[in-house]
């Protein structure tokens, strides 16, 4: 979102489509703190689809909103199946579809008596056995991967 001058200010953004009333009336919305002129800057995403209405004024005292649907794609895994030996340890790399995202991913084991894995990707075989690492974010699908721990 910019003007013309390149002066916006008062940039805030609200969860759903509002009207420019809405914030001229003094509607809630959360400012984004020091930010003037063009700005890039990632909203919080907590379902898979949110729309967001973003206001701000320009040096001159104009509102101009827009309105904006944020998508969250699917994670990726470098690798949907592993191998390795008890006391070992390997990397399981995880990101966004669309490089675009800036949210955590988190990793979860179905069998921590299998392996262990940190927020990291570090995943560590403990004793023989299988296990699925999910790797998950709000407001995402999720992906696995298969362990078998030799």
């Amino acid at each position: 979102m910019s003007d013309d001058s390149g002066k916006l200010h008062d940039i805030g953004y609200i969860k759903g489509e509002q009207s420019l009333k809405y914030f001229k009336n003094g509607g809630m919305c959360e400012y984004i703190p020091g930010r003037e002129g063009t700005i890039k800057y990632t909203l919080p995403v907590t379902d898979k689809s949110t729309v967001y209405t973003i206001y701000a004024e320009d040096e001159n005292g104009n509102a101009v909103i827009e309105t904006v649907r944020v998508t969250v794609k699917e994670i990726k895994l470098d690798k949907t199946k592993a191998a390795i030996k008890k006391g070992k340890v390997i990397s399981l790399t995880a990101s966004f579809t669309d490089d675009s995202i800036d949210q955590e991913i988190k990793f979860k084991t179905s069998n921590k008596k299998v392996c262990k894995i940190t927020s990291d990707g570090k995943i560590k075989g403990i004793k023989k056995g299988k296990a699925v690492i999910t790797a998950y974010s709000s407001g995402s699908k999720y992906s696995t991967c298969k362990i078998t721990v030799k």
